[in-house]
């Protein structure tokens, strides 16, 4: 792996317009499928303000990258590789799952403290465009 690629390869994550506007609209289709629905006016409400809450913390914690619990910067190593979040807590994960496609990564990290699965979605707009090149060569060359 190390001929194909110069690890650890590190990078900082971005806020991501795509991803925040992913975000939106698919909270905003929740809430109108909601609305269309018949039945009366309290029961919608109660439906809603779950998925207000849950649009407003999934757009800061995985778009713009505000929570204390977002992860900031992601630093591959040579097999495994080390989480680090907003509230600067650094953590060691080993990579499970990763999806490359040409707009966007998704990369599930476990983390070995703890155990628990976390997703990244990574846009190409919440890197540079070398370094997104960079992870996806990373990503392929590390599943040959």
């Amino acid at each position: 792996m190390s001929q194909h690629f110069n690890i650890p390869l590190e990078f900082e994550l971005k806020p991501s317009r795509l991803l925040t506007a992913i975000l939106v609209a698919s909270h905003v289709g929740a809430m109108a499928s909601i609305m269309a629905v018949p039945g009366p006016i309290p029961a919608k409400v109660l439906f809603l303000i779950p998925l207000m809450v849950s649009a407003f913390y999934s757009i800061r914690r995985y778009a713009l990258i505000v929570s204390g619990q977002s992860v900031c910067k992601v630093l591959f190593k040579e097999h495994d590789c080390r989480v680090i979040r907003r509230n600067a807590l650094s953590e060691d994960a080993l990579l499970v799952f990763d999806q490359c496609i040409n707009t966007r990564s998704i990369i599930a990290l476990k983390l070995t403290a703890d155990g628990k699965s976390y997703w990244i979605p990574i846009f190409r707009d919440m890197l540079a465009s070398d370094v997104f090149r960079r992870l996806r060569v990373y990503l392929k060359t590390r599943s040959e």
